[in-house]
């Protein structure tokens, strides 16, 4: 059957509704084109910012390694800062035993006297060598402390830590090799004093037993040594007028073995 005609104006209404419904359609495929290119543009900076990310992670993973590297070497360097110390504590405890052995020994004047001065000028090296090792050590303590530092920014807290504690141990150990150094110097003059003091009293009294000792009977027989197994030569002298009355009194035996008239004798 034949459609039955309709009049012009549903035509028209329906055209018209086909032209707003186009409308429409050609809107929302404009919004659909402008909402790809924002995907597209959106696109194109998650890829950038997935490269960034990529790279970053990368430098992470450096920076992390090289912080590991810094944090076994502060390690390290606290360890040997550690034994420098005990070894500075030790070798200034050793030279105050040494100062009190040399100020107790010092009574045995030569022999020990020399000792005294020998241990003093090793004293004074070892000092001079622990003053180095203590500049070396506060040297090293603060290149913990900027090392630590470093480590802090990039988030290692501890190293910091660990870094200042070097330091004050390098400075601990500077006082600590100044001190070995003012000691070594005192063991030095002690020791000195002591070698002059001792020959001084070698040359002045000579001790109960002594050989050939030096006889000092006035200003005339001032450094003469007199031997004792010749008896003529004991005889002539025990007379001979120009010694004075002290001369036989000399070569008595109570004289010859007693320290206090020997004394007596020299003045």
């Amino acid at each position: 059957m034949a459609a039955p005609d309709q009049p012009l104006w549903a035509w028209l209404g329906r055209g018209a509704w086909c032209l707003v419904l186009g409308a429409r359609c050609l809107v929302l495929g404009a919004r659909c084109l402008v909402l790809g290119a924002w995907c597209l543009v959106l696109g194109a900076w998650c890829l950038v910012l997935g490269a960034w990310c990529l790279v970053l992670g990368a430098w992470c993973l450096v920076l992390g390694a090289w912080c590991l590297v810094l944090g076994a070497w502060c390690l390290v360097l606290g360890a040997w800062c550690l034994v420098l110390g005990a070894w500075c504590l030790v070798l200034g405890a050793w030279c105050l035993v040494l100062g009190a052995w040399c100020l107790v020994l010092g009574a045995w004047c030569l022999v020990l006297g020399a000792w005294c001065l020998v241990l003093g000028a090793w004293c004074l090296v070892l000092g001079a060598w622990c003053l180095v090792l203590g500049a070396w050590c506060l040297v090293l303590g603060a290149w913990c402390l900027v090392l630590g530092a470093w480590c802090l920014v990039l988030g290692g807290a501890w190293c910091l830590v660990l870094g200042a504690w070097c330091l004050v141990l390098g400075a601990w150990c500077l006082v600590l090799g100044a001190w070995c150094l003012v000691l070594g110097a005192w063991c030095l003059v002690l020791g000195a004093w002591c070698l002059v003091l001792g020959a001084w009293v070698h040359l002045r009294h000579v001790p109960l037993g002594g050989k050939d000792p030096l006889l000092l009977v006035g200003k005339r027989t001032i450094g003469a040594r007199i031997a004792s197994s010749p008896d003529s030569d004991l005889e002539a002298f025990s007379h001979n007028p120009t010694h004075g009355s002290f001369a036989p009194l000399a070569f008595q035996p109570s004289a010859m073995t007693n320290c206090a008239n020997q004394r007596f004798l020299s003045y």
